[in-house]
C-alpha cells in the first residue's frame, strides 16, 4: 500500500494491488484506490500506518488462532491414548477451558464455571473417595450431587442452571476426549421453576431512594425512571449522547450487536438538571466513569448491588409475591407513560421494544382497567329491587 494524489494539492488516497483469481484459476492483481479525504500528507500517512498496524495485529491473531487450533487437532489426535489414561479433574477443566467455544466467553462466565467445577469436584472427593477421574462418573453421581444443592435450600433456577452447565461442560470435555457418555443426560429433568413478576416502583419508594441514595445513584434511578433505559445503558451513557441537552441518542447495549437500533429519548426536566451537572464534570466519554468501570469489569455482581440497597432500605423480603429490582424502574417507566394515556407505539419506540407483546410485558397499569369497569351502566334502585 501506497499513498498518492490524482492531481497536486488534491486529496491523498490510499492504492493497495488486490489479489484475484480468475475463474481459470490464474492470478491477477488489480489496483483499488480508496480516499482518505485528507489534503496533508501527514494526516494521510497518519491513517496509512494504523491500517497497516490494525492488518499486523489481524494477522498475529489468526497465527495464534491456527497454533491454537493445531494444539487442539494435536490433542484430537491422540485421543484414543487419553482415553485410555486417567483424566483428572484438574486435566479435564483445562480441556474445557482450551476448547473453542470456552475461549469466546466472556470471563466473568468462565469464572462463574471455574467456581461450579471446583464445587463439584470438590463435593466428588468428599462424597465419593475412590473416583478421582471424570471417566468413572456415572448418572448416580451426577444425580446425588443436583440433589445434594435442593437439600441445600438452593433455588430452583440455581439448581437448574448448575445441572445445564455441567452438562455443558462435560458434552465439550467429551468432544476433546471423544467420549460418548455425558452423566448429566440422565439426571432427571428439574421441577417446574415458578417464576415471579415484577411490579413498580411506588411514589413514596421512589421519593425514599432519593433521598437516600448518593447523587450518582441518585442519576442512575433518574435516568431508568425518565428515561426508560436498563442498568447497563444508565451506566454507560456517555456524553456524546446527550444531543443539544434536549435528547439522549441511545444504542441499547441488549441490541447493539443485533440490530443496533437507536432509541431517541427526550429530557424530562426532573432528569435535565442532575444529568447535564454530571455531563459537565467530564468532558467526553462516560458521564460517570466510576459506575462504567464497575459495571464493565463485573457487570452482574455491580447490578446486583442495587438489590442490596433495597434490602438495607427495607424494600423488599425474600418472601414477596413479586420481583423487585433496578430493572422495575424500566417497568415503571412504561408503565407511567401507559397511564398518562401514551399510545403503545410512542412507548415502543421510547422503550425500544420491537412488538407490542414485549411492550405489555412492562405495562402494569390499573387505571384503564378501573375506568373500563365504572364505565358500565349502573343499575337505579328501582331495577336492583325488583331482582330476585
Amino acid at each position: 500500500m501506497f499513498l498518492c494524489q490524482k492531481q497536486k494539492g488534491g486529496v491523498f488516497y490510499i492504492v493497495e494491488n488486490v489479489k484475484i483469481i480468475q475463474p481459470d484459476r490464474s492470478i491477477k492483481y488489480k489496483k483499488v484506490w480508496k480516499t482518505t479525504q485528507l489534503y496533508e500528507r501527514s494526516a494521510a500517512e497518519m491513517v496509512l500506518a494504523e491500517i497497516k498496524a490494525s492488518r499486523n495485529l489481524t494477522k498475529a491473531k489468526d497465527n495464534q488462532r491456527k497454533l491454537r487450533n493445531l494444539i487442539i487437532d494435536r490433542a484430537t489426535a491422540v485421543s484414543e491414548t487419553l482415553q485410555q489414561t486417567k483424566t483428572t479433574f484438574d486435566l479435564a477443566w483445562r480441556l474445557y477451558q482450551d476448547h473453542p467455544r470456552t475461549r469466546e466467553m466472556r470471563s466473568s462466565s468462565v469464572h462463574i464455571a471455574r467456581c461450579l467445577w471446583r464445587k463439584w469436584s470438590n463435593w466428588i472427593q468428599d462424597v465419593y473417595p475412590g473416583i478421582n477421574d471424570i471417566e468413572q462418573i456415572d448418572t448416580e453421581q451426577a444425580q446425588h450431587f443436583i440433589d445434594d444443592l435442593r437439600a441445600q435450600n438452593q433455588a430452583d433456577a440455581t439448581v437448574k442452571r448448575a445441572h445445564v452447565m455441567l452438562k455443558g461442560m462435560y458434552k465439550r470435555i467429551g468432544q476433546t476426549l471423544k467420549l460418548t457418555y455425558n452423566p448429566f443426560d440422565g439426571v432427571i429433568t428439574m421441577r417446574h421453576v415458578t417464576r415471579k413478576e415484577r411490579r413498580c416502583f411506588t411514589q413514596e419508594e421512589i421519593e425514599r431512594l432519593l433521598v437516600e441514595l448518593s447523587p450518582e445513584w441518585q442519576l442512575l434511578v433518574l435516568l431508568a425512571l425518565y428515561a426508560g433505559l436498563r442498568f447497563g445503558d444508565c451506566c454507560c451513557l456517555v456524553k456524546e449522547a446527550i444531543i443539544d441537552n434536549k435528547y439522549l441518542d441511545i444504542t441499547p447495549r441488549k441490541t447493539e450487536s443485533s440490530s443496533g437500533k437507536k432509541v431517541l429519548i427526550p429530557i424530562h426536566p426532573s432528569l435535565m438538571f442532575r444529568l447535564l451537572e454530571a455531563a459537565d464534570k467530564v468532558e467526553s466519554g462516560f458521564v460517570l466513569p466510576e459506575f462504567a468501570g464497575r459495571y464493565l469489569k463485573r457487570s452482574s455482581r455491580f447490578c446486583c448491588y442495587f438489590g442490596k440497597i433495597l434490602d438495607r432500605l427495607g424494600m423488599r423480603n425474600p418472601n414477596d409475591k413479586y420481583i423487585l429490582d433496578f430493572h422495575c424502574l424500566r417497568h415503571t417507566f412504561n408503565t407511567r407513560l401507559a397511564e398518562a394515556g401514551v399510545g403503545s407505539d410512542i412507548r415502543m419506540k421510547l422503550t425500544g421494544h420491537s412488538s407490542i407483546k414485549m411492550n405489555q410485558v412492562y405495562n402494569h397499569a390499573v387505571q384503564p382497567l378501573v375506568e373500563a369497569i365504572h364505565s358500565l351502566p349502573e343499575l337505579t334502585v328501582d331495577h336492583c329491587s325488583n331482582v330476585t
